[in-house]
């Protein structure tokens, strides 16, 4: 009786080990190759790109060698693809931006500019006998603010564009000083110039390199290189 007993209980023991087997193995069958990929369609049709890739890792790992495998990779692709386009777009999209920001402060750099000073002439003489180069420079406040000091530098050119020296200063350079008040509306009086500013035989040219401007209460203010640009008009 008891070896019957015995028997009946390995018998009990064995089916529900067998039992517990198939349930797992029935829990592994449930995300098939089959269910997976529906997965990848699923999240790529709702545009879940981390859910495409989570999936597609899972198949790669589990069925590398299946249809379903070739498929997800397909999935994969394209949406990488996708998201490089997205990528791309966002991209220019920001560049542009930044280039539409940048324009805007550049055009509001240059009307603030131009409501301080413009210079509507930059010219040199003809050399005199001694090799005398006149310059003219004419310019008006354009600001409410009087001016008592308009300074600027200035670079001599030749006929082929080159700077050339004064041949007494040995520089290239000339500055030159107004002095006023200026009021607003007000600059250096028509054919005012600087006699003899260098002496070279070959200038024909000159360009402002620099403007510097002293108010009557003391404030200053530099424009150079491309501001230059916005004042001269």
């Amino acid at each position: 009786m008891k070896k019957i007993i015995a028997i009946i209980i390995m018998i009990v023991l064995c089916v529900g080990l067998v039992g517990c087997t198939n349930s797992r193995n029935e829990h592994e069958d449930v995300r098939n190759a089959e269910y997976l990929i529906n997965l990848v369609r699923h999240a790529y049709n709702a545009g879940d790109d981390f859910g495409v890739f989570r999936v597609y890792s899972e198949i790669n790992t589990r069925f590398p060698d299946s249809e379903e495998y070739k498929e997800a990779r397909q999935i994969v692709d394209i949406v990488s693809e996708r998201r490089e386009e997205r990528e791309e777009s966002e991209r220019i999209a920001r560049e542009e931006r930044e280039a539409e920001a940048a324009e805007d402060a550049q055009r509001a750099r240059a009307e603030r500019l131009r409501g301080i000073v413009r210079v509507t002439d930059v010219r040199v003489s003809r050399p005199n006998s001694a090799g005398g180069v006149d310059l003219w420079v004419d310019w008006t406040n354009m600001s409410d603010r009087p001016i008592a000091y308009f300074d600027f530098t200035a670079v001599l050119y030749n006929a082929v564009g080159h700077r050339v020296n004064c041949d007494i200063g040995r520089t290239t350079n000339f500055r030159g000083r107004a002095t006023g008040p200026f009021n607003r509306g007000q600059g250096n009086p028509r054919g005012y110039h600087w006699r003899n500013a260098w002496w070279n035989n070959s200038g024909r040219s000159a360009i402002l390199t620099e403007i510097r401007i002293e108010y009557m209460d003391g404030d200053r203010i530099t424009i150079s290189g491309d501001d230059l640009i916005h004042v001269q008009y």
